[in-house]
């Protein structure tokens, strides 16, 4: 079996600057408008949002999660797999960590937004019990798209 969250020497880490050149370009190779440098510089300095990563053995950074904790909610804002470890659970990982580490936060819920057409992503969020909660019309460009509001209750 071909999955790499079974391996052993996986970690979960907060970023730090030094990943950013690295991170870029997992952005670039993910969505049609990829955040900025200056985007993911902005997170790191926010008091309450987060960004992990998810290392292999050799350090390489095979995907990240963004997310804000607010009150009793989190809010996911970014979520993007290298090319070469999709398919492979590592998106499976970060949520699952994340949804760990909100569960003993005493998060209550869970939102995000994901572009309509992104059918992997979807799939993702609906095997953790992710719902669509409503539409928002035209809220991605590159190209205009609607996003589904989806949240999660904890439990």
């Amino acid at each position: 079996m071909n999955d790499l969250v079974k391996e052993d020497k996986i970690m979960i880490e907060d970023m730090k600057e030094a990943d950013l050149s690295e991170v870029l370009k997992i952005e670039d190779q993910s969505f049609s408008d990829p955040w900025t440098c200056n985007m993911f510089k902005a997170e790191l300095s926010n008091p309450f949002s987060n960004i992990w990563l998810s290392r292999n053995g050799n350090g390489a950074i095979m995907g990240y999660i963004c997310f804000w904790i607010i009150e009793d909610e989190a809010h996911i804002l970014n979520l993007a797999v290298d090319p070469l470890y999709r398919g492979k659970g590592v998106g499976s990982m970060l949520l699952s960590a994340s949804l760990d580490y909100w569960g003993r936060k005493g998060i209550k819920v869970v939102y995000l937004e994901v572009r309509e057409s992104n059918i992997t992503a979807r799939k993702l969020y609906d095997k953790f019990d992710f719902k669509i909660m409503m539409r928002r019309p035209k809220y991605y460009r590159k190209p205009v798209e609607d996003a589904f509001i989806m949240g999660l209750e904890m439990k």
